[in-house]
């Protein structure tokens, strides 16, 4: 069975000797020096800021930020004007929306505890600060949508039996609930066109396929959106101003997500940037009609384009800095757009564009917690050449090349990212400043076979029985460091959260003689276990990437090359983090992992956060976890 072939099962045991106190439980993690978390403390008070909409009026703009330990709402009035802080939570809050009946003066927002992803919707009163608890207080909620009017709004559920998505509305006068739409699987509510008569719905199948659906509120039919490719993904949606047709990106006869255009009345798809061979990664529409404003995402950094809704000819936006675009809105009298410009060498902010002159208005000036932005780098895009061929030549992972300015023959730590069906982004990350600068490591991030933002074939290879195929794209990048005289290819190390997790620790396996240690990061030890224990609401959305374990050809697979399957290969050091309240990838599988490893005395680290789930979302943690993985990889890699 490919890469892991050979190798049998220990018995479970349990670790012992485990330490503890009100947020961690640690396994043979050691004292963090201060001088580590004091300079770390720095890197981890970059500031991150995110664009959620313009308010009622349009002079002010809602945001989210983390000036606290953890991210919240805030308004601001103008640029450059204060930050005035509305949500004030230990969880962070990563949604709102105003109601657009200005009189309301009221906002809805979904929050969970500890990252446990059981997001509840609550409207908050701005005439008294009052919060009510609009949902069941247990059930995941999320993607609440008011009506143009303001006067009801969508979203979805898993309340019905905590598997499946229902749609339900609810009039904000009433208080009452409404099931609109009862189905098997994932369904989500996308946007309202512009009379509040009908809803765009999306039935999400997989990363390759997906069906989006207008439904009829007052008819309440379902109408599916015509495609001709079987497999279709969609990105955003947006109703043009007529509501006779739809502004979207799918994968629609093309490879990457392109902006298109569907004529209602005669089902049919337009491609109107079918020239342009990048994801289109977001988009907008004037409230006016007149103009679509849309990022293209080229390794990770983004073009920003303005179209014409009559001539449909569009043009490239000049004169805005390199970094990766999103968050675009236009104002309510379509004279601006925001977006966010999230460079790799500072913290992300957020501007308008004045669409008659495009000059730049900047809303937000993120701290960079005292540090010279001029010291962190900006990574290089390259490729390597991994083992398979296309069209007879080599075929060439992307890679982004971080390199120490003041370290000779640096030392390598790769680093892998999540999803699968994500892609590695330049932009800005704490973690990586501080190890390229403080410890003079050299961090890579290689988009494998199966990263998004290369096209749906690229998106596909590691689907099904060729997920070992990523693994191997690892071990090719390491053939290729070895060739690279300016890396110290003798000390490699490989960190990876998530998705990343099982890539860092199925390099363990594989590469284990080339590697001096490795990071994983709440990831899948076991597909098996995984898919039996990770929540019912996501079971089905993981078989559709990486198999259905009840099929006995694909279980066989799936445990051959899980890293569970062959911890006696892992022989150098690895440290394991997770969050207990994970819905994700539940905490056994880094438990599992840890306790196999310790029976046939290996030396692994463990760190459990308490009150965090699938991603450290409070600063006090991630200084913590930051603090651990320096320790670590000064102790394993740089020496």
């Amino acid at each position: 069975m490919g890469l892991f072939a050979g190798a049998t099962q220990n018995k479970e045991t349990q670790i012992s000797h485990v330490k503890e106190n009100k947020d961690f439980d640690f396994f043979n993690v050691p004292e963090i020096p201060q001088s580590i978390l004091s300079r770390l403390q720095q890197y981890n008070s970059v500031r991150h800021v995110n664009f959620l909409e313009w308010l009622p009026g349009g002079q002010s703009i809602l945001i989210n930020t983390d000036l606290g330990e953890s991210m919240q709402l805030y308004t601001i009035k103008q640029p450059g004007g204060m930050r005035e802080q509305i949500t004030f939570f230990p969880d962070p809050v990563y949604y709102g929306t105003f109601c657009p009946d200005k009189k309301k003066q009221e906002l809805l927002y979904t929050i969970d505890v500890g990252g446990n992803e059981n997001y509840q919707i609550f409207n908050l009163n701005l005439k008294n600060g009052a919060h009510a608890l609009l949902t069941d207080g247990k059930s995941k909620y999320g993607r609440p949508l008011w009506s143009h009017r303001g006067d009801r709004f969508v979203y979805f559920s898993t309340k019905r039996n905590g598997k499946d998505w229902d749609i339900f509305i609810q009039s904000r006068d009433e208080n009452e609930e409404q099931l609109l739409i009862k189905n098997e699987g994932v369904w989500v509510p996308v946007c309202w066109s512009h009379d509040d008569s009908k809803l765009i719905v999306e039935h999400y199948v997989s990363s390759k396929k997906a069906t989006l659906y207008i439904y009829n509120l007052k008819r309440k039919k379902l109408t599916a959106i015509k495609t001709t490719d079987s497999c279709v993904s969609f990105g955003g949606v947006l109703w043009a101003k007529d509501d006779r047709g739809l502004f979207l990106t799918a994968t629609e006869q093309s490879e990457f997500l392109s902006l298109q255009y569907y004529d209602i009345e005669q089902s049919k798809m337009i491609n109107v940037t079918k020239d342009i061979a990048w994801n289109i990664v977001d988009h907008a529409l004037s409230q006016d009609g007149s103009c679509v404003a849309f990022a293209a995402n080229s390794h990770g950094f983004s073009d920003l384009y303005f179209l014409d809704t009559k001539s449909v000819a569009y043009k490239k936006v000049e004169g805005i800095d390199q970094g990766r675009i999103y968050g675009l809105s236009f104002s309510p009298d379509s004279q601006k757009l925001s977006l966010v410009l999230a460079p790799a060498n500072g913290p992300p902010d957020i501007y308008s564009i004045k669409l008659s002159d495009t000059t730049l208005h900047r809303w937000t000036t993120s701290e960079a917690g005292g540090l010279p932005t001029t010291d962190f780098v900006t990574p290089t895009i390259t490729s390597y050449p991994t083992f398979d061929s296309v069209g007879g030549k080599p075929r060439n992972i992307p890679l982004l090349v971080y390199t120490p300015k003041k370290t000779k023959q640096p030392p390598v730590l790769i680093y892998i990212h999540g999803g699968p069906e994500s892609q590695f982004w330049p932009q800005y990350k704490s973690r990586i400043s501080y190890v390229v600068n403080e410890l003079g490591v050299a961090v890579m991030g290689p988009n494998v076979r199966g990263s998004a933002g290369y096209g749906k074939s690229y998106m596909e290879l590691d689907n099904g029985f060729n997920r070992d195929k990523a693994v191997r794209d690892i071990g090719a990048l390491i053939t290729w460091l070895k060739r690279q005289p300016e890396f110290d290819s003798t000390r490699i190390g490989v960190l990876g959260g998530s998705y990343g997790g099982f890539m860092s620790l199925a390099s363990m396996v594989a590469y284990n003689d080339q590697l001096a240690c490795g990071v994983d990061i709440y990831g899948i030890s076991n597909f098996v276990t995984f898919l039996k224990n990770t929540k019912s609401y996501r079971r089905d959305l993981r078989r559709a990437e990486y198999g259905d374990e009840r099929d006995p050809e694909m279980e066989k697979y799936l445990v051959s090359i899980s890293p569970l399957t062959h911890c006696d290969k892992i022989t150098k050091p690895l440290f394991v983090l997770q969050g207990a309240n994970d819905p994700r990838v539940p905490p056994s599988e880094s438990k599992q992992m840890v306790d196999k490893i310790s029976l046939q005395n290996g030396h692994v680290w463990y760190l459990l956060a308490k009150n965090e789930g699938h991603g450290f979302s409070r600063k006090s943690t991630r200084l913590y976890v930051d603090g651990a993985i320096a320790l670590f990889l000064k102790t394993y890699l740089l020496k």
